[in-house]
């Protein structure tokens, strides 16, 4: 049974989904499959229309899902016998509107849908300098799990994965310390 939470969020949680398949289409249609699951490409197939018109129609779609969930947000509002609504609901969907801004903002400018503005990735700099730094970034996820296992020394003091400081205890220090090998030591790449 769907909570109203998420009777009200959906429409946002397609917009994610279309908007992602708006952005992601050339990398996705550049590659080497037949087997693209994209809306972009499942318009062309479905409905004969062109990749421009299909663009264009998941576009459209994306701002229609989200100007429903403006509508239902607005009517759960306005339906709240006065109050401004239960916190935990408006704390819900304050949330993911700033997970879709972030999404929104991710889509049009990472390197990943962009790779001409590769020249300008900020993303890249930053890798390179936390490297440069001596900080390892994992390729695999499980690469990490000595670090985040029972087993590991967390209690040691701070932590750093891929940049991000791990406090043990919630407690705030400025000092960064390096307990990950350097990336030249670790024999990686």
């Amino acid at each position: 049974m769907k909570t109203i939470t998420d009777v009200i969020l959906e429409p946002l949680y397609y917009s994610a989904i279309v908007s992602n398949d708006y952005f992601s289409w050339e990398v996705e249609s550049a590659g080497s499959t037949d087997r693209t699951i994209n809306c972009v490409a499942f318009l062309t197939q479905w409905h004969s229309l062109s990749v421009t018109e299909a663009k264009e129609f998941a576009k459209a779609k994306c701002i229609g899902l989200e100007q429903e969930y403006l509508d239902k947000k607005a009517e759960y509002l306005a339906g709240s016998s006065g109050s401004s609504g239960s916190q935990s609901i408006l704390d819900s969907l304050e949330l993911m509107e700033a997970v879709i801004a972030g999404l929104s903002l991710w889509n049009t400018t990472c390197p990943r849908y962009h790779p001409s503005r590769l020249s300008e990735n900020v993303y890249e700099a930053y890798f390179q300098s936390r490297v440069g730094d001596g900080f390892r970034f994992f390729d695999f996820c499980t690469e990490s799990a000595h670090i985040l296992s029972s087993e590991s020394d967390l209690v040691s003091g701070p932590q750093k994965i891929n940049g991000l400081k791990l406090l043990n205890n919630a407690q705030h220090t400025d000092t960064f310390t390096k307990s990950l090998d350097p990336i030249t030591e670790a024999g990686s790449k």
